[in-house]
């Protein structure tokens, strides 16, 4: 009462929007009939009734319930990998981008926002080749997947825990509450130190790579770049399974913070082709390392930071 025919389509499909509406009417009202298209109607459909016609549209509209019932339980069960991409992406964009495309998700896929700070880690199977070998792949994925459940397990006084699996990669991202950073950190490099040690009986052979503990989830591709930057100095270490990114940079010291001059003299005498300058530059940057580091992993670290920017200077030239 008290509406027309497109009002009450209008009403019926705010409410429910799946089901699929054939209007009909002994008006040839063309502006009428545009409008129920665009509100959603399945079809329009003209008195007198074209019975055969009218059986075809019934059939036709059956089969869209059908399939779109069909791609709704598929979607329900995909959610799962929705969520998984979700992270994935996250841990790939800057801050400001990652919470402008993917802040409207969060609801559909029931993220859990409600942590302080944030945290990625990364674990890597170093004797994956020859579980694969040894076991088969199908038998060889039965059992990271297991590793993931116990790392749940483990993980279990974390406020949110979700984990990425590749291939011989395992990403997890966790949210904590009532901790300070440092705590955090340190929690959890105790709790993957207890996992791999109990696990090393076993089959697995794992390294642990601990990035940054960041606040706000929107910043996790800041923590994840940590737990990479972790990962690439273990062959320095290969007596280690433990990387953690405070151990890396050292923050609070400001230890490996090397004077830049050093490595501009070395970088524009390279530059230059001069040899005298280049052996004088070493020389310096010898020097600095031997006054300004006590350990060989601090020193180590410097000299992969500039090795890396002088071959990137040879990759330009």
């Amino acid at each position: 009462p008290g509406m027309n025919g497109l009002d009450m389509v209008r009403e019926i499909l705010s409410i429910r929007p799946e089901i699929q509406v054939i209007l009909m009417s002994a008006y040839k009202d063309f502006e009428q009939a545009k409008q129920a298209v665009r509100l959603g109607v399945f079809d329009y459909v003209e008195k007198p009734i074209d019975y055969p016609y009218l059986t075809e549209v019934i059939r036709k509209a059956i089969e869209k319930i059908d399939r779109e019932t069909k791609n709704a339980e598929q979607l329900k069960k995909s959610l799962p990998v929705l969520r998984d991409n979700f992270f994935r992406q996250l841990i790939n964009m800057n801050s400001e981008e990652a919470k402008y495309k993917l802040n409207s998700y969060t609801p559909y896929l029931n993220i859990n926002m409600d942590s302080s700070f944030w945290h990625c880690t990364l674990l890597t199977v170093e004797n994956s080749d020859d579980l694969k070998q040894l076991l088969g792949i199908e038998q060889y994925q039965i059992r990271i997947i297991g590793l993931c459940d116990d790392l749940k397990d483990v993980l279990s006084g974390c406020n949110m825990v979700h984990i990425l699996l590749d291939l011989d990669q395992i990403l997890i991202i966790t949210g904590h509450n009532n901790l300070s950073e440092n705590n955090i950190a340190q929690d959890l490099n105790n709790i993957f130190s207890e996992f791999v040690k109990e696990n090393k009986p076993g089959s697995f052979e794992l390294n642990v790579y601990i990035g940054s503990v960041v606040n706000g989830m929107w910043n996790l591709n800041v923590s994840y770049e940590g737990a990479k930057q972790a990962l690439e100095y273990r062959f320095f270490f290969p007596q280690k399974f433990i990387f953690d990114y405070r151990d890396m940079i050292n923050s609070q010291s400001g230890e490996f913070s090397i004077p830049s001059n050093s490595e501009d003299n070395l970088i524009q005498a390279i530059c230059k082709n001069d040899i005298q300058a280049v052996k004088q530059s070493v020389s310096s940057f010898s020097a600095e390392l031997k006054g300004r580091f006590y350990n060989k992993n601090s020193v180590f670290i410097e000299i992969y930071s500039l090795l890396g920017k002088i071959i990137k200077l040879l990759y330009d030239i």
